[in-house]
């Protein structure tokens, strides 16, 4: 699971060939957009070391339904940031898992936001950025790069389409931080 087959309505649960073929579409795209504006930046896939996914999988093995929330590392609240998309998704207003099938689910989350803290890490030590920039800091994935940024002091900023759903793709926001960031102000 990603925000990619999130987006197209697919799931963990999704039949495997559906979400490869979601994978092949993300990379033919992602190059495209690679090659059409000359971004030559890291991939997080790309990324993680052996040690990283030891690491993470001793992490992963201590989470529990009692615990999860307060999961951080790196500097990246990982937990609560894996609720995101798991909250959109299932419609959720409480913090409760209705089966064993949602929890499985939000593991899913879970375990691609600590992916991208540790691959977040890496990058900041190895190319020390002025800032992260963002489409919607919401998202687990992004807001766990951009909690990594900020607890190394780099300021973050996040796009996002417009509130005003008639237009919402003509124009767009831009906040240092998330868009709550930009609404409190």
């Amino acid at each position: 699971g990603c925000n990619v087959m999130t987006a197209r309505g697919l799931s963990s649960a999704t039949p495997l060939a559906e979400r490869k073929q979601v994978c092949e579409d993300c990379t033919v795209h992602a190059a495209l957009l690679r090659r059409q504006f000359r971004l030559n930046g890291a991939d997080l896939a790309d990324e993680l070391q052996e040690d990283d996914r030891e690491e993470i999988g001793r992490i992963f093995a201590d989470v529990t339904r009692d615990n999860f929330i307060d999961l951080t590392v790196h500097g990246a609240q990982v937990g609560r940031a894996a609720l995101y998309e798991f909250l959109l998704d299932h419609k959720k207003s409480a913090l409760t898992f209705a089966t064993d099938d949602e929890w499985r689910r939000y593991l899913v989350a879970l375990k691609n936001t600590l992916y991208a803290a540790f691959a977040a890490r890496r990058i900041m030590e190895r190319e020390n950025p002025d800032a992260v920039v963002t489409y919607n800091a919401l998202y687990g994935i992004n807001r766990a790069v951009c909690q990594v940024a900020a607890a190394r002091g780099k300021p973050h900023y996040s796009l996002h389409a417009s509130l005003n759903l008639a237009h919402r793709l003509q124009s767009m926001m831009i906040s240092k931080g998330d868009v709550f960031t930009l609404l409190r102000q």
